[in-house]
């Protein structure tokens, strides 16, 4: 039997080839998946990273292709490690949703248009230092942090802390992005006010203020007004 060349984004399976991006309608959302057959999930991570989760093993290049792809927004589920190289071209984002991982064995290469985002979600459980990132930065495309953003949900920065990355060069080249969460030390945590009582507050202020300029304004530009409110002597020492 003939042995055909994998295609780009497949994974042999059982004689056959399995694409590894799933743009299906059947995800029930406008953005695209990476993932990897059961065939393919290997219990040994090529980090040595933290967690419980059983990493999905990729063992190829994976390219990402905004102007090939069915949706410029990728989605990453669950833990995911790729041999080789992973490259995102054109403009798309690809987002790690929340406790997601990837881990590119050799070269992570975005173009100036490509990023990924990291989802930060309160009510999930997350390890303070945990590695969402990983890839040989020796190779990489210089200064990628700069393109990796984070998105946030019902996560409390008072009591938790304010998500941020952070940046770890291990051994042989090896970037690692963590996720640690920063002490929050502003005047609104100290009041013990969230940003939505602060909000309340203000506008409570601001509306009696409000209506009280309106009222001066009425006074002071109404003669009919003005007489009746402010005697005449009152009115010319307020004049001086």
């Amino acid at each position: 039997m003939e042995n055909y060349p994998n295609p780009p984004n497949h994974q042999p399976t059982n004689n056959t080839h399995i694409p590894i991006i799933d743009c299906s309608s059947d995800n029930n959302s406008d953005e695209c998946t990476l993932q990897c057959g059961e065939s393919n999930t290997s219990t040994s991570a090529l980090t040595g990273a933290a967690g419980e989760q059983t990493p999905c093993l990729i063992d190829e290049d994976v390219i990402l292709n905004g102007s090939i792809l069915e949706s410029s927004a990728i989605a990453i589920v669950g833990a995911i490690n790729v041999t080789g190289d992973v490259k995102i071209i054109g403009k798309i984002t690809v987002k790690l949703e929340a406790s997601a991982e990837l881990h590119v064995g050799r070269c992570l290469l975005l173009d100036d248009e490509s990023t990924i985002v990291v989802v930060v979600r309160g009510d999930e459980m997350i390890t303070n230092g945990s590695v969402v990132l990983s890839y040989d930065g020796l190779c990489s495309s210089p200064h990628l942090i700069d393109q990796v953003s984070i998105e946030s949900s019902l996560v409390d920065e008072c009591r938790d802390g304010k998500p941020t990355l952070r940046e770890q060069l291990g051994s042989g080249g090896r970037t690692h992005l963590e996720l640690v969460f920063l002490s929050a030390d502003s005047d609104e945590c100290n009041s013990g006010m969230s940003n939505s009582e602060l909000n309340v507050v203000a506008i409570a202020v601001a509306v009696p203020v409000g209506v009280l300029l309106i009222v001066l304004a009425v006074i002071l530009l109404v003669p009919s007004v003005r007489k009746k409110v402010l005697p005449g002597t009152l009115w010319r020492g307020f004049k001086r």
